[in-house]
Order: structure tokens, then sequence, then C-alpha cells
């Protein structure tokens, strides 16, 4: 059985593999390296508030606050932490409408990370494979006819989350509109979908 609760992977090796898919997703953007570089700056601030968010979660949703999260909460944290502080200056602004777009493209990242990071379990070979085929995670087709796919209707929830975030922050309130639990829940099923596309029916336990 996979393991639900990985050991922990380290920040530097979770962030390094997110520049990476930045780079590759962009491959065939001009923005790919100030997108990129544009990530690199923003590592130390990214990195306490994902240690923040995370011990705020497990003080707020788990029966024991000393145990490890799962992958899908861990990929969670790293996208609000990268919704909050990824660091875009003015001189910099023509890059924002891209900062929804890179924290999914982390949060997928870490889910991945973790995955791989558990090579000698058997039952991950063939989603592992998938996702090195698919240099990534597939997104599902969307459910609403007035967005034509899964990334921008999630562009969408969280460009809201980060206004609301950043309504409460000017009335200096700590309050936000991240659900940490619901981009999990939105992270496990893309995972479960991309397994049942690799074939995977054996592992039904695993993604959870």
């Amino acid at each position: 059985m996979d393991e639900i609760f990985p050991t922990d992977v380290p920040y530097k090796t979770l962030f390094s593999n997110v520049v990476e898919a930045i780079k590759t997703a962009k491959a065939d953007n001009e923005y790919a390296v100030p997108l990129s570089r544009l990530v690199e700056r923003s590592m130390f601030a990214i990195h306490r508030e994902y240690e923040d968010v995370k011990l705020f979660v497990k003080s707020t949703n788990m029966k024991n606050p000393n145990c490890r999260l799962d992958r899908h909460k861990c990929g969670a944290c790293f996208m609000v932490a990268f919704m909050k502080r990824l660091i875009i200056e003015k001189d910099n602004a023509q890059y924002e409408k891209y900062r929804e777009v890179l924290a999914i493209i982390a949060g997928l990242t870490v889910v991945a990370t973790f995955i791989k990071g558990n090579s000698r379990n058997y039952d991950n070979a063939r989603i592992m494979a998938f996702l090195d085929t698919n240099r990534g995670f597939v997104l599902p087709e969307p459910l609403c006819d007035k967005v034509d796919s899964y990334e921008k209707s999630w562009v969408f929830e969280l460009r809201n989350a980060y206004k609301i975030y950043m309504n409460y922050r000017q009335e200096k309130d700590n309050r936000d509109g991240f659900s940490v639990l619901s981009l999990a829940n939105e992270l496990f099923l893309i995972e479960s979908y991309n397994r049942a596309l690799a074939g995977d029916v054996t592992n039904k336990k695993s993604t959870r």
C-alpha cells in the first residue's frame, strides 16, 4: 500500500522541483526564465508561509497536531504559501496574472514529488510512468460549459480567495479566503483521476 503520510521531503527539494516544473510548463513561453527567477526570489518567504500554514492545519484540523500531513494537504499548503508570498514588485507587475497558475503548478508538483519519493512502492509504478510520460498530472475536463479548461476554473477560485485575503490584510485581519482542505481534496481527486488514466485499479486506498 502507498504511504498515506509520507516521510517529510526537504523544502529545498520540493522548491527546486517546483522551479523546474515551471520552466518545463512554460518552456514555450517567453516568460519562462523571468517567472522562474521571480519564484526563486520568493523562496524564503514562501518557505516561512508554508511552515506556518502546515502548523495551522495541524492545530485546527488534525486530531494529533504532531502527525505528518498527507501529500495532498502538503501540496495545498504549498499552493496557499505561493499565493500569499510570491513576491511581485511593481516593476514586475506584468507577471501578476501568473500567480494562480504558478500556485497550481506548485501544488501538483509537490504531490508528484511525494509519489516519486516512494519509488520502492510497486503500486506506484504505473502512476509514476504516467507522470513521466505526460510531464506531470493531466487535468480533467471542466464540468461547466462556460469554462473551457479545468485550470481556468481553478485560477478563478484561487484569484477570488486571494482578493479576500488581500482585503483582510488591508484591514490587518489574519483571516483569508483560502481553504487548505478544499484544495487538498482537489489535489486528491486529480491524483485519483490520473491513477485511473494510468490503469491503476489495484491501489484504491493509496491516494488518501
